[in-house]
């Protein structure tokens, strides 16, 4: 099933295909993993690549739009770091939602 927008759920899990890489959110576990295209475009990885981050916060997920997540990269003493991703192309809810 594919959303337009994530800005009014609350559960559930879902995989926000962007510009450059693949966010699986976990809503119900409040967990992102961003899995980067860098293998097939040559764009740059980021801190904590296809590892599981606490999501504090979604600001904004909407098709079209850069999606603003709100993470804690587990940084001594950096409590939350705002991801801005590149435009959202296509949200879909995973089988195991």
């Amino acid at each position: 099933m594919q959303f337009l927008s994530l800005n009014d759920v609350s559960s559930g899990t879902y995989d926000v295909e962007t510009e450059s890489a693949v966010y699986t959110l976990d809503l119900d576990n409040a967990v992102v993993t961003r899995h980067n295209k860098a293998d097939f475009g040559g764009l740059r990885t980021m801190r904590n690549d296809h590892q599981p981050t606490a999501l504090l916060r979604v600001d904004q997920c909407t098709v079209g739009r850069a999606m603003i997540l709100v993470i804690n990269l587990g940084v001594k003493e950096v409590s939350a770091t705002f991801r801005i991703s590149t435009p959202v192309r296509q949200i879909r809810r995973t089988e195991t939602s």
